[in-house]
């Protein structure tokens, strides 16, 4: 496990052996390269194919939060960390859900929270461009909330049980990854006095209507 908050936001490093003399016995880490800042509310992932763990998000305090991601290599001795360059990320979050699509090769981010409850899923391949990309997947659109989330590897899904969004919330979402759903990224961008102008690719989609938003750090404008 990477990141806390008891007291203050930590980026130290446990493991929990499994196995062998020290099973089940917790033993700090002190691996190499630049660690994430101190932070807590990330998400964490396994990324087998590479053999690496996955640190997405996540902040000091829920009113700073980050949307970088770095890599723990698990190939070396000690572990490496290194942060991986990304394009196109979405909002800073903490407190977001997450999981490895392996048949797609890619981490898919739901939810979270930076003064407002995060609702959307994205995608971020973990081969070829970096590049985070908008997903729409069909069906009904649940609360946004902060939320934890599994893999059901049987029934390629991402399975979000509860979440809070002033409040408990009882439901359990399932976001299946067999449907075809339209994801958008924004390919081009030019900033001037009175105008930004953006260019939008689309791909997953026949047909599609849309409107751009935008706000400041805390509120909708």
């Amino acid at each position: 496990i990477a990141g806390s908050r008891s007291g203050n936001p930590a980026n130290d490093l446990w493991e929990l052996p499994l196995s062998g003399p020290a099973a089940m016995q917790w033993q700090a880490l002190a691996p190499q390269g630049v660690p994430p800042s101190p932070r807590w509310g990330v998400v964490m992932v396994m990324d087998s194919t590479r053999d690496r763990a996955l640190v997405i998000a996540g902040g000091a305090y829920s009113m700073d939060p980050t949307m970088d991601v770095f890599a723990l290599d698990l190939s070396t001795t000690p572990p490496t960390w290194s942060e991986l360059v990304t394009f196109g990320a979405p909002p800073a979050r903490t407190l977001a859900a997450g999981v490895i699509d392996p048949e797609a090769d890619r981490f898919v981010l739901y939810g979270g929270y930076n003064g407002v409850f995060e609702g959307a899923a994205w995608a971020l391949p973990l081969s070829g461009t970096p590049e985070w990309s908008y997903l729409h997947p069909s069906g009904q659109t649940p609360a946004p909330r902060t939320c934890s989330a599994i893999y059901d590897n049987a029934g390629r899904q991402m399975v979000i049980p509860s979440g809070y969004n002033n409040g408990m919330l009882e439901d359990v979402v399932v976001l299946r990854f067999d449907e075809q759903a339209a994801s958008v990224s924004v390919v081009d961008s030019l900033i001037e006095m009175d105008r930004v102008l953006l260019t939008w690719g689309v791909s997953g989609a026949a047909s599609m209507t849309g409107s751009v938003e935008r706000r400041t750090a805390t509120d909708w404008w």
